[in-house]
């Protein structure tokens, strides 16, 4: 693998430079690829998506095959079913779901990851650093990720599956009281703007990100915000058929018609429909949570 980066990386240099083109010309705003990502993939360090071939090739006006095979740059399969687990398996909190998780990144360490392209690397090293934040309540993990990509989904007029990755990151970090919330929703308002919905994998990230939005907001006490998020994730739920979030979405509608509608009775109904929903999903302990929230809130017993 290290023969193809290093053959990648030299083709592109020479293909570069004889189109007489900067580093920073090809660049350009460096929303798609950065200065530092192209002396990586040029110097043989990292292996580029195909995203990221597709691009440069875009910028020097050529084929993405005068460059590599289409086969060279695809990703294993088994790669990608594992990825797949690893942003779709979720753990509640439970450790032996965590450990059956953490099994599917030990694969991919020990199988793919030193030959996967850099952008695949950074995905999986912000889902796996997510997972850390999440379990241990720790938010130093994956900050070297924040530091170099943050500024660039800032500046992204829309955001990849990868991307999508990297703000799970950052919003789980402000569950962790480390990262500003004000950033946190500059990209999630992005995210909504530009989500494409024929893709379905991105529609679940979106959710999933919006879903830890709110609970930035919801643990801040900040209710008055999460009328917009609550409407886009009903909207979501009904595309992407992910029942499962309802409980939790039916539990902060019934926050948010309690504090900022002042409607008693609209946030009972509420919190009754999401205490149904979870009891059907077999949620018990949600089930308790959200009743234990409403009478926290309302200040009555729910029999």
């Amino acid at each position: 693998m290290r023969d193809i980066k290093s053959e990648i990386g030299k083709k592109l240099r020479r293909l570069r430079e004889e189109k007489g083109m900067t580093r920073e010309v090809l660049c350009n705003d460096e929303s798609e690829l950065t200065v530092r990502q192209l002396v990586r993939i040029e110097k043989g360090e990292s292996l580029p998506s195909l995203k990221k071939l597709e691009y440069i090739a875009n910028m020097l006006g050529i084929p993405v095959s005068n460059i590599v095979d289409h086969e060279k740059a695809a990703l294993p399969r088994r790669y990608l079913e594992l990825k797949f687990l690893v942003t779709h398996f979720m753990t509640y909190g439970d450790e032996e779901r965590i450990r059956l998780k953490e099994s599917y990144f030990d694969e991919i360490y020990e199988s793919y990851f030193e030959d996967l392209p850099e952008e695949e690397q950074v995905a999986i090293e912000a889902v796996d650093a997510a997972l850390n934040v999440f379990s241990t309540e720790k938010a130093e993990y994956g900050e070297n990720l924040i530091e170099e990509y943050f500024g660039q989904l800032m500046t992204k007029k829309e955001f990849s599956q990868n991307d999508l990755l990297i703000i799970k990151l950052f919003l789980f970090k402000c569950l962790a009281r480390a990262k500003d919330k004000r950033d946190a929703m500059v990209l999630v308002d992005k995210m909504i703007a530009t989500k494409n919905s024929s893709d379905k994998t991105s529609l679940y990230l979106i959710t999933r990100n919006l879903i830890a939005m709110t609970s930035i907001l919801y643990q801040d006490e900040d209710y008055e915000q999460l009328g917009p998020y609550i409407d886009e994730l009903d909207k979501l739920v009904q595309e992407t058929q992910y029942f499962q979030q309802k409980p939790g979405i039916d539990m902060m509608k019934g926050t948010y018609a309690f504090y900022v509608e002042k409607d008693i009775e609209k946030a009972k109904v509420f919190y009754h429909q999401a205490m149904v929903c979870a009891h059907s999903f077999g949620e018990f302990d949600l089930e308790n949570k959200i009743k234990k929230e409403m009478e926290k809130h309302i200040k009555i017993k729910w029999t």
